[in-house]
């Protein structure tokens, strides 16, 4: 999310956040917006667990092959032959 943003504009964000909110209630909505990125991020993570489950399950009981790039074989080295001319 923030992979694009550089130090000036990190360093613009803070001033601004200070100049509404204040020094003293930085620490408190910092922690307040910590926590619930993590809780999302935990959400978000428990949804994707059971939704793989889900399929795997679905596709286990189905008795259907797994379809996608990892189902597919690698290929095959080719032949090495004595081609001397």
């Amino acid at each position: 999310m923030f992979g694009k943003l550089g130090p000036l504009e990190i360093a613009i964000i803070a001033i601004v956040a200070i100049l509404i909110f204040g020094p003293a209630r930085i620490g408190s909505l910092a922690r307040s917006v910590g926590g619930s990125y993590f809780k999302v991020r935990n959400e978000i993570d428990q949804v994707k667990k059971s939704v793989t489950t889900d399929v795997v399950e679905s596709i286990k009981e189905s008795g259907a092959k797994p379809t996608g790039e990892a189902s597919k074989p690698a290929a095959a080295a080719p032949l090495e032959t004595d081609d001397k001319a």
